[in-house]
């Protein structure tokens, strides 16, 4: 059975556990780099983070990134966080935090994966005729 087909066989729920799993052994792994480079080599974006906080909407950014353009991202970054009020009380200040945190790391992953994308179609000057 492929990953594919057993996530079909998955509920929602069980879908979004594994990704809040998922979410963080690499918050873990992003703390444990944080604490052997004494702070310096590691995404601070995860000091923030906090899964349990983590919706379907994250979920489905994540699992779609690579496919996604920009505008549809920032659309779907700005419907998220519009869903917090401006008088958040503390609990709800945290998830907050945790979930605009996490999109501004899907927006550093993008960009990664646009600039990833560029070298391979030579978009970066590669031709070294120039160089002369």
């Amino acid at each position: 059975m492929t990953y594919e087909e057993s996530e079909h066989q998955k509920t929602k729920e069980e879908i979004l556990e594994s990704f809040r799993s998922e979410i963080a052994l690499k918050k873990q792994a992003e703390m444990a780099k944080k604490a052997e480079s004494k702070g310096k080599h590691y995404d601070p974006h995860f000091d923030d983070i906090d899964p349990q906080h983590l919706e379907w909407n994250e979920y489905e950014a994540h699992r779609d990134l690579e496919l996604m353009d920009p505008d549809t991202f920032r659309k779907l970054r700005e419907e998220r966080l519009a869903a917090f009020s401006d008088k958040l009380d503390e609990e709800e200040d945290k998830k907050h935090k945790s979930v605009k945190m996490f999109w501004a790391y899907l927006a550093n992953m993008m960009d990664m994966y646009a600039y990833n994308q560029m070298q391979l179609e030579g978009a970066l000057g590669t031709d070294n005729e120039n160089d002369s």
